[in-house]
């Protein structure tokens, strides 16, 4: 085995704009023990953050779609304001951590609060809260899942209060980014 010192590796004929091979199919290329890589520019991406732009009225025991409308991060443009949700997109299958954060204005004893992960229209990962006293403001919903290139990713929320409840623009979040390729 030989070493090889460099300060600077670069394409030869494209003079840092072209692309550079380490390593063979089905090897690993190694960082000795304190190394670091830096400048991936986005091999991690897509990230996004989303919250209500305005509160939103869900009515009482009907699962409801959140409408997350308003971008506070959205790296790759994967966002759909409209539709609501999350598209994985080209070139970007992986597994994400997904989050959600519900919480609603009011609150009475014997109500729940849940909040679900629906991946491609179906409710994957749920969550259900009620505090001691029978009585539930907010839920918290999360997963690390694997996703596919077209994968939709939106947030739904159920409560039983009886009548329908306002979920604060405030307090409200979406969020996902990829953490594996």
């Amino acid at each position: 085995m030989s070493d090889i010192f460099v300060d600077n590796i670069k394409h030869q004929s494209s003079q840092g704009s072209g692309t550079i091979t380490l390593g063979a199919s089905g090897e690993t290329v190694a960082l000795a023990s304190g190394a670091k890589v830096s400048n991936l520019n986005g091999q991690v991406a897509p990230a996004f953050s989303v919250v209500l732009s305005s509160d939103q009225t869900v009515a009482t025991s009907t699962w409801t779609k959140m409408n997350f409308d308003s971008e506070i991060l959205d790296s790759d443009s994967a966002f759909n304001t409209t539709d609501k949700q999350f598209v994985v997109p080209s070139g970007k299958a992986g597994k994400y951590l997904i989050f959600a954060q519900l919480y609603r204005n009011f609150s009475t004893n014997g109500t729940n609060i849940r909040g679900a992960i629906t991946k491609n229209d179906s409710r994957v990962i749920t969550s259900i809260f009620t505090d001691g006293q029978g009585i539930a403001n907010s839920a918290i919903v999360s997963a690390v899942m694997n996703l596919v290139v077209g994968d939709t990713i939106h947030i739904e929320t159920f409560q039983d209060r009886g009548s329908d409840e306002g979920y604060s623009a405030a307090n409200n979040q979406f969020y996902g980014y990829r953490i594996a390729i």
